[in-house]
């Protein structure tokens, strides 16, 4: 699926979205836009009459939601990576931005001192702790291009 690219030309001939950039595109690449099933592809790619039709829910899905995953995989990297990271005890949880209430009210009350230990707080989602994360790197980078003006 990810080998093989054709023109956008061609993808255009069979119906399918064509890239804007005029860049060709593999099976794989069209699996990641919303609504493109490995039947539709045919006209492109015959072979692909090869993979059992059993197997075309799957390999549509895996392939869609790649991008997906990969985030979610930089975030859980970075959460690992960043644990000892501290979250200075002046930070004000109201200002990060995409926290819950909910999650907002429990940094509040427990003030965790590192990201390790807002990442094992119960009620506290990863999502949660890597919008901390992304708050205190993004404040520290603006309070050291105030310290250089």
């Amino acid at each position: 699926l990810e080998t093989n690219p054709q023109p956008a030309k061609i993808v255009a001939a069979a119906g399918l979205p064509a890239p804007r950039d005029g860049a060709a595109r593999s099976a794989a690449d069209l699996l990641t836009l919303e609504g493109i099933t490995i039947a539709d592809l045919l006209p492109v790619w015959p072979d692909l009459v090869n993979i059992s039709p059993i197997l075309h829910s799957q390999l549509e899905a895996d392939y869609r939601y790649a991008g997906y995953v990969g985030r979610q995989q930089a975030d859980i990297d970075a959460l690992r990576r960043d644990e000892a990271v501290s979250i200075p005890a002046e930070t004000d949880f109201a200002a990060v931005g995409g926290l819950s209430a909910e999650s907002k009210d429990i940094l509040r009350r427990l003030q965790p001192e590192t990201i390790g230990h807002a990442n094992r707080l119960p009620g506290l989602t990863p999502a949660a702790v890597v919008a901390v994360l992304r708050h205190i790197k993004r404040e520290q980078k603006h309070t050291a291009s105030r310290a250089v003006s």
